[in-house]
C-alpha cells in the first residue's frame, strides 16, 4: 500500500487572490547576495510555468536590467497564448519559503508584461502545499531537489589503484 510521507512544513506565505483568476505572491528580492532588502515583488503564482520571468519594469526598477544575460533571444512561450523571447539573466536572490535562494536564473521578455511569474524553477526547490480554503502557501525544503543540488556541487576524487 502506498504511504503519504509526512511532510513538515517550517514557514507560511500569504496568497493574495485577485479579480483576475490568478493568485499572487509577495516575494523580496535582493541587488546583491549580502544585503537583506525591503524590495518587494508580486508574483503570480504559477505552477504550469517553468520559468520565473520578471517584467521589464521589474527588471529596470531593481537593477536588474543592467545584469549580463546568461543567453539572449530565448524563445518563451504561454503569454496569452503568443510566443515572444527575451533575455536569460542570474539574479542575486530571493527569499520565498524562509530560504534566500541566491543565483536565481529569471527570464525578461522582450514584449511588455503586466505580471511578474513564479515558475517552477523556484518552486522545484521546495515540498508546498496550497492551502485555498485560507489563501496560504505552506513551505518546507525539498530534500529530494536539496540532495541532487548538494551533490553536483560536492567535490567527488576518483583515486586510480595500479
Amino acid at each position: 500500500m502506498f504511504k503519504t510521507p509526512n511532510l513538515q512544513y517550517n514557514t507560511v506565505s500569504d496568497l493574495t487572490y485577485e479579480t483576475d483568476g490568478h493568485r499572487y505572491i509577495s516575494l523580496p528580492l535582493f541587488y546583491d547576495k549580502s544585503s537583506y532588502s525591503n524590495t518587494q515583488a508580486e508574483f503570480i503564482f504559477d505552477t504550469g510555468a517553468y520559468l520565473t520571468v520578471l517584467s521589464q519594469e521589474t527588471a529596470v526598477t531593481l537593477g536588474y536590467d543592467k545584469i549580463t544575460p546568461i543567453a539572449k533571444n530565448i524563445p518563451l512561450t504561454g503569454f496569452a497564448d503568443s510566443k515572444c523571447e527575451g533575455d536569460l539573466i542570474e539574479i542575486p536572490a530571493m527569499l520565498i519559503g524562509g530560504r534566500k535562494l541566491e543565483d536565481v536564473k529569471v527570464a525578461v521578455p522582450y514584449v511588455d508584461i503586466e505580471d511578474d511569474i513564479l515558475g517552477l524553477n523556484v518552486l522545484e526547490c521546495f515540498n508546498y502545499l496550497i492551502d485555498s480554503t485560507n489563501d496560504k502557501i505552506y513551505f518546507s525544503d525539498n530534500p529530494i531537489y536539496k540532495a541532487q543540488a548538494e551533490l553536483k556541487h560536492s567535490r567527488i576524487s576518483i583515486v586510480s589503484v595500479q
